[in-house]
């Protein structure tokens, strides 16, 4: 690996792995929800939330109408997780994690966005193909654009609704 595809993957992984998911939390969650709450309570700004933020993944690349729908779940379940918690930091972390390991760890496409997108194949610590029917793998978009993404999903939801609210 060359010097400069070192220092590309340097600037990706912060770009996708840091400042992208604190990006989106702080403009979804920190300022879109808490702003639609105050106006309309939490169901319809955790609605709107998970509308805008599926929405901002529209242009992506391999981008499905099932990976939008996941998208939309996910955005649901940290807010919930934020409600519960009472900590943005959760769902920062969480964003964090999740496209780090998807691309990082795992080598898998995360949001229709891949190693191979910006000519940094290897960089990951395992080299993962997924194959298989679209809707179980999530073809090119990724894990989050299969059923197999909706079902942890949906646990990750129920596990969320359920936790008691974290006392201010």
């Amino acid at each position: 690996m060359s010097g400069h595809a070192t220092l590309a993957g340097v600037g990706f992984l912060i770009a996708t792995s840091f400042l992208g998911p604190l990006t989106e939390e702080i403009e979804s969650r920190g300022y879109l929800f808490q702003n639609v709450f105050r106006g309309w309570g939490t169901a319809v700004a955790t609605i709107v939330t998970a509308l805008v933020f599926a929405a901002r993944h529209l242009q992506n690349p391999n981008v499905s109408a099932l990976g939008i729908i996941n998208i939309a779940l996910i955005s649901i379940g940290l807010t919930l997780g934020m409600l519960r918690l009472r900590s943005l930091w959760y769902t920062i972390g969480w964003h964090i994690a999740w496209n780090f390991s998807l691309l990082f760890i795992f080598g898998f496409a995360n949001s229709g966005y891949s190693l191979e997108t910006f000519s940094l194949s290897g960089m990951s610590l395992f080299s993962s193909t997924l194959s298989g029917r679209a809707w179980l793998t999530g073809g090119g978009f990724g894990p989050e654009g299969s059923v197999v993404a909706t079902s942890v999903i949906l646990l990750q939801i129920v596990i969320m609704w359920r936790i008691p609210a974290k006392a201010s």
